[in-house]
């Protein structure tokens, strides 16, 4: 279904659209696309916020293939949380769900113990790579129309954290080069979708920069084309290759990795899933409207609008051989941000079928 939006509710939802809205890429007559939706940071058990009402949009949408969750049930990371927050919400989707943990899915004593407990059960799927022979989150898998997804860690712990450290650890930077090498060395093509929770670069005011995570974007440069993730507390868009060396002093051996990712790779940030809203002007969390590369962006204009329905939505990929459509879609129907990307389509490199992790 095509929406457009209207100049004249761009100005009520106050949303700030830094670029124009690219036409579609025409789908090949007999090609079915495959749709899936992206949103993360959601149910939680404060007053006010509107999880229920966006997997009730989600719902109902016209019947869509997958869903990405990126991260975050609050406040603790119990099997309560996911029994009482998460499953009266997103849980409807768990069949058709790819995950990816957020940092307040974290468990100190085990590798995220309620998440992958409830994941096993209800999509076992999504545990996959096996680290030091233990089944892990980290994953593989085929979308369909030559399209491949990586469900990748991004929230780590520190192996001493207190009281105890899990055991067997959780995964490491070290564990997601690894996976990342053995997928990436055995497929060809960049129509990739990278998923994780914190992302690389962020104009969001939540943290700052996530340089830890630099040898990660090395590793996927030049082979994705869609890295989708959550954290900040809003939606916004960056084209990766306009930023690169913005903190040169931060990065070591950086090698304007950025110019070297796939033409036209977009990272999104899609925070919207009912947790409270960041906001602009946010003391202590300053979103930034001049960051490098950032194409358009949809986020609360003062704190009396961080709980506005109308700044709460998913995103929309529409996926075909060969091209991707993308839209962040509001509770309304309203279209925000509208693109398409092109890629070459995913192949192994040896016969036989592929299979997920």
């Amino acid at each position: 279904m095509t929406r457009r939006l209207s100049r004249a509710v761009l100005s009520m939802v106050g949303v700030f659209l830094l670029a124009g809205l690219a036409p579609d890429v025409p789908i090949a007559l007999g090609q079915k696309p495959v749709v899936v939706w992206a949103v993360g940071d959601g149910p939680s058990p404060y007053a006010g916020t509107h999880a229920l009402q966006v997997a009730n949009f989600l719902q109902s949408e016209e019947p869509f293939n997958d869903l990405l969750w990126l991260g975050d049930i609050y406040d603790a990371p119990s099997d309560k949380a996911f029994d009482e927050l998460y499953g009266p919400t997103y849980g409807r989707f768990a069949e058709q769900t790819y995950p990816t943990p957020g940092n307040h899915e974290l468990k100190p004593r085990r590798p995220l113990g309620p998440y992958d407990d409830y994941w096993e059960r209800h999509r076992p799927a999504v545990v996959g790579h096996k680290i030091d022979g233990n089944p892990s989150n980290l994953y593989a898998a085929d979308l369909g129309q030559g399209w491949r997804l990586l469900g990748l860690t991004s929230s780590f712990v520190p192996p001493d954290f207190s009281p105890a450290a899990p055991n067997p650890p959780h995964p490491a930077v070290e564990d997601v080069l690894e996976f990342l090498h053995r997928e990436l060395s055995t497929h060809t093509g960049t129509c990739y979708i990278a998923i994780m929770h914190r992302p690389r670069y962020s104009a969001g005011g939540r943290q700052e920069q996530n340089t830890d995570l630099q040898p990660i974007w090395q590793e996927l440069a030049g082979r994705v084309d869609l890295y989708v993730q959550g954290h900040e507390h809003e939606y916004f868009r960056l084209d990766p290759s306009k930023i690169p060396d913005y903190y040169p002093t931060s990065v070591r051996d950086d090698n304007d990795i950025n110019k070297q990712l796939v033409p036209g790779a977009q990272s999104f940030v899609v925070g919207t899933g009912g947790i409270t809203l960041d906001y602009l002007g946010q003391p202590g969390q300053m979103f930034d409207t001049n960051f490098p590369g950032l194409e358009s962006f949809v986020v609360a204009p003062n704190a009396a609008a961080k709980l506005d329905l109308a700044y709460y939505g998913a995103l929309r990929l529409s996926l075909t051989n060969g091209h991707s459509s993308y839209e962040f879609v509001g509770l309304d129907g309203s279209v925000h941000d509208r693109g398409t990307t092109t890629c070459t389509p995913v192949a192994t490199k040896h016969t036989g079928r592929t299979s997920d992790g």
